[in-house]
């Protein structure tokens, strides 16, 4: 989920040429608006640089892709995601990205950090998406993630189902997920260029 936020972020900043600083500083706005809604709606968020720019950061800096992928930092609010029950990890996630009838925190906090609507924005990030998905190592990888998990006990199609498992499938997706995090990582560089 918080992929797609941060491409769509991401693809804002490409289009508005900005800097790495003031790159750093508008995610980092729009971070803490993110908590201050998710707080209102009774739920813990930790303000923090996105992944994907993090690996960007890296690469800007000069490590090469694969050191920038391997040395990113995790997302604290999957150890957030991790404490909560089924149904509360549900309703976190409505609360940040909405549901069909609701804007989510992101989406309420985007033009407020950005200047942007978040939906202009949206369609072109849903394009990378898809490519991301389709390609064949990201595809490669995956089967390779829903086979690994299979073998340690647990039955799903993609790394976002495992939070359907609740906390007794965390160790093995951490496990797991690793190569698939790589491959499209990666993927998502390619295609959002």
């Amino acid at each position: 989920m918080r992929r797609l936020a941060a491409l769509t972020v991401l693809l804002a900043l490409t289009a508005c040429g900005a800097q790495e600083d003031p790159v750093r500083r508008q995610v980092l706005k729009h971070e803490e608006l993110i908590a201050d809604c998710m707080h209102r709606n009774g739920f813990e968020y930790v303000v923090a640089v996105p992944v994907d720019l993090a690996v960007q950061e890296a690469r800007r800096s000069g490590k090469d892709l694969d050191t920038a992928i391997a040395e990113r930092p995790k997302d604290p609010n999957d150890a957030v995601l991790a404490k909560l029950s089924e149904e509360r990890q549900n309703a976190w996630g409505d609360a940040l990205y909405g549901t069909e009838t609701t804007p989510g925190c992101y989406n309420e906090t985007y033009k407020s950090a950005w200047g942007k609507d978040f939906q202009d924005l949206s369609g072109k990030a849903d394009q990378i998406v898809a490519k991301v998905q389709a390609d064949p190592n990201v595809q490669k990888a995956l089967k390779t993630y829903v086979e690994c998990m299979r073998g340690n006990g647990f039955r799903v199609s993609s790394p976002d189902s495992v939070y359907e498992l609740g906390d007794k499938a965390q160790k093995a997706h951490d496990e797991c997920v690793k190569p698939y995090d790589t491959a499209y990582d990666k993927a998502y560089l390619k295609y959002s260029r």
